[in-house]
């Protein structure tokens, strides 16, 4: 009986930690570990380490993000620059527009 009961005790915990999985992202911060539950139920993102990640990392994440948002974290999302948003705005503009701002990436 030990052995069945070795087996069970394992399956329920294997079961436990792929339903947490599907319904919560683990996110490791500057400040440890959080859980968010998640948005949409998918194994994607199950664990994420957000410490060194910038705008276009998040822009990948946005399930993670509404999670973020929603669960009032807000403080770990990343605050866009000024520069940052030019670059994403510029290159639809002429180029007399694209040459006053240094550094923009010319598609």
């Amino acid at each position: 009986m030990g052995r069945l009961a070795g087996i069970l005790f394992g399956i329920l915990l294997g079961g436990g930690f792929v339903f947490f999985g599907f319904h919560y992202h683990v996110v490791r911060t500057a400040e440890g570990h959080l859980f968010v539950k998640k948005q949409e139920t998918a194994f994607t993102d199950a664990y994420v380490d957000i410490r060194s990640w910038n705008y276009e990392d998040w822009r990948s994440h946005n399930l993670l993000k509404q999670g973020l948002i929603k669960k009032g974290r807000t403080d770990l999302l990343p605050r866009p620059s000024l520069m940052n948003s030019l670059k994403h705005i510029l290159p639809n503009l002429d180029t007399s527009a694209r040459d006053a701002v240094p550094d923009v990436e010319r598609r």
